[in-house]
């Protein structure tokens, strides 16, 4: 079975096998049940798994594991997104932290922005910026992970949260 970003896969019988490859281990309880989440690396896909079992079954026995694949964490980012700002600019500021938290999520959730890189452009550091973005800040862009092909995305509201602003970007980016 190939391992595509966005499949999810329900298994009992892999989590010994991603057991080996634990690289943080949160355990909580609630009432009457565990719950143990860890990441597993693999040397091609990044997983995050998570376990919920009664508490009163023994850790070796069978639960059900989530594994999603976050996708392939030896490939470079596909695209970036660049965000032309300034200053004190208080729209520019909460479109960022949108972004940051929309990436941030993605790295867990498969979406066609798991590979993304964010970019920050301050206007007035370049001239041609400044005479192209001065006055229409925040400016939304995406291009290649090369920084070729770039092209604007349509502005979003800054009342958007942020997972509107993720499916706004969803359908920009297939485009």
């Amino acid at each position: 079975m190939s391992m595509v970003s966005g499949m999810r896969v329900m298994a009992a019988h892999w989590a010994p096998a991603f057991a080996a490859f634990t690289s943080a281990v949160k355990v909580s309880a609630s009432q009457n049940h565990q719950m143990v989440a860890f990441q597993a690396m693999s040397l091609k896909y990044a997983y995050k798994c998570t376990f919920t079992a009664p508490a009163h079954q023994q850790l070796g026995s069978r639960r059900r594991v989530a594994i999603t694949a976050a996708g392939d964490g030896a490939t470079a980012s596909s695209f970036k997104l660049i965000v032309y700002s300034k200053e004190d600019c208080p729209l520019c500021d909460k479109l960022k932290e949108k972004l940051e938290a929309i990436l941030d999520r993605a790295a867990f959730m498969p979406s066609i922005l798991s590979d993304v890189e964010l970019e920050i452009r301050d206007v007035s550091t370049n001239p041609a910026w400044k005479a192209a973005y001065s006055m229409s800040v925040p400016v939304l862009a995406v291009a290649s992970s090369d920084g070729s092909n770039e092209r604007e995305v349509p502005r979003p509201s800054p009342r958007l949260t942020a997972d509107m602003l993720e499916k706004h970007l969803d359908k920009h980016l297939k485009s």
